[in-house]
This record gives structure tokens, C-alpha cells and sequence, in this order.
């Protein structure tokens, strides 16, 4: 488990899955739902003042594009759960992967669940994935 923090500028509710629309038969039933629940709950852009931010959807594209991309950034990726379950890491493995897949130009250092109470059983599925805990 990580006590550490780690310094950067917060964003919260980024969606994704941006890059997936043209691999998804159009004829099949989609509902906007899916489409809402690939969100992650929060980036951690590396080296910037402690603030938390909230970016709409557009907001965070251009910041992507135009920050990240510009000043070779590096980033963590966060899911946030009251209690360390293995729902939380299935999310944020596929929000790591969705991540990469719409910002690959973005350096993903590492991805982690912040959680108010950890499990041993839960945390040793974690350090198998690579992903950091944070019991706060």
C-alpha cells in the first residue's frame, strides 16, 4: 500500500473511450448509458501546483491535446472506491487501457484506486495488475 502523495494537478470524471466509437457496429443496439459510464474518476497530471479541477468533456479534449501533448506530460490514473473491491480493478485496468488508446501520446505513469479501506487478498490482485493502493 502507498501512503505517499503524489503532487500534480487533479481533474475529475474524464470520459473515454473516444477512439472505440469506429470499432462499434453502428447497427447494434448502443445506448448513450454506455457511453456516459466510461469515466474515469480521476488524472493526476504530474509536476503541477495541488489543485483539483473539474473539466467538461470538450474541455479536457483540448486540454489533452493542446498541454499534455505540447509539454510532454506524464500522468497517473485513478479509480476511487469507499472500499477496495475487485469491481475497482477491473475499472481501472479497462479506463487505463481506454486511457492509452484515446491519449497515446500522453506518458501513463502509473495507475492506482484510492481507497478509504484495503483488503490484503484485494491488494495482492493489485500488485499482480500493477496498480498502486492509497488507503486514505
Amino acid at each position: 500500500m502507498n501512503t505517499g502523495k503524489i503532487v500534480g494537478e487533479y481533474y475529475e470524471e474524464i470520459s473515454l473511450g473516444y477512439n472505440i466509437f469506429p470499432l462499434i457496429d453502428l447497427f447494434k443496439e448502443f445506448s448513450s448509458e454506455d457511453w456516459y459510464n466510461f469515466r474515469l474518476d480521476v488524472v493526476c497530471v504530474l509536476g503541477n501546483t495541488n489543485v483539483l479541477q473539474k473539466l467538461s468533456g470538450q474541455d479536457w479534449i483540448y486540454y489533452a491535446q493542446d498541454v499534455l501533448s505540447c509539454n510532454q506530460k506524464s500522468v497517473w490514473l485513478f479509480e476511487v472506491e469507499k472500499k477496495l473491491n475487485p469491481t475497482a480493478i477491473g475499472q481501472i485496468l479497462i479506463y487505463d487501457t481506454l486511457f492509452k488508446m484515446d491519449w497515446p501520446f500522453v506518458n501513463v505513469k502509473g495507475k492506482g484506486i484510492i481507497c478509504g479501506r484495503a483488503n490484503a487478498k484485494i491488494e495482492a490482485a493489485c500488485i499482480a495488475n500493477d496498480i498502486e493502493v492509497f488507503e486514505v
